[in-house]
């Protein structure tokens, strides 16, 4: 079977999607992906360097133990699709839209999320530490257990989301803390918010 470089390099040049394929343990270089079609699409241990998926459409598609490595996502659309222990740290997803999909696991650390959208989706357990989610559209999106530390969330309304067993110790927020108006945190989460408006709190 032809390996995953020449599989894309040759639906690209045909115009045509990537239907019903695995591929495991593949690495790809420097790959043009932009505008691609990625249907039913299962990547396992596979590492992309350097790879261009700006406007790509990923439906149904479950990525396990994968890396992106310096890839720009700009505007991609993922549905019913799955990150399961994947890293995508420093990666671009800016404008991409999120549908009914799920990020379970994994490191995206430095990602930039900004002015993406994710709709019916869920973030279990993966870690969006300083990360820029900036100006993110949420609806109907769970997040559990997620570390969301020194993330930048400007502009991003959390209202009616339960960030109660989420790390958001040193989010960035607005001065008068908006985004998180309407949201649910715990006790502990709610002193250290507190003590960035000016006020002592006796615990």
């Amino acid at each position: 079977m032809p390996d995953i470089e020449e599989i894309i390099i040759a639906a690209a040049e045909n115009e045509e999607p990537v239907n019903d394929i695995t591929f495991e343990q593949e690495t790809g270089c420097y790959l043009n992906c932009t505008a691609m079609d990625f249907n039913r699409t299962r990547f396992t241990g596979c590492r992309f360097d350097n790879c261009s998926f700006k406007n790509a459409s990923f439906i149904g598609c479950i990525f396990t133990d994968c890396v992106f490595a310096s890839c720009d996502l700009t505007n991609a659309y993922f549905k019913d699709t799955s990150f399961r222990d994947t890293s995508a740290s420093g990666c671009t997803f800016t404008r991409a839209l999120f549908r009914q999909s799920r990020i379970r696991g994994g490191f995206f650390r430095y990602a930039n999320f900004s002015d993406s959208t994710f709709e019916s989706s869920e973030i279990v357990g993966a870690s969006l530490a300083e990360s820029a989610f900036i100006q993110v559209k949420l609806k109907k999106t769970t997040f559990t257990e997620a570390d969301l530390s020194k993330t930048d969330v400007l502009g991003t309304m959390l209202k009616g989301i339960d960030l109660s067993d989420c790390d958001i110790s040193g989010m960035l927020l607005s001065d008068t803390l908006r985004e998180l108006k309407g949201a649910r945190i715990n006790a502990l989460q709610a002193a250290e918010l507190v003590r960035l408006l000016d006020i002592d709190v006796v615990m």
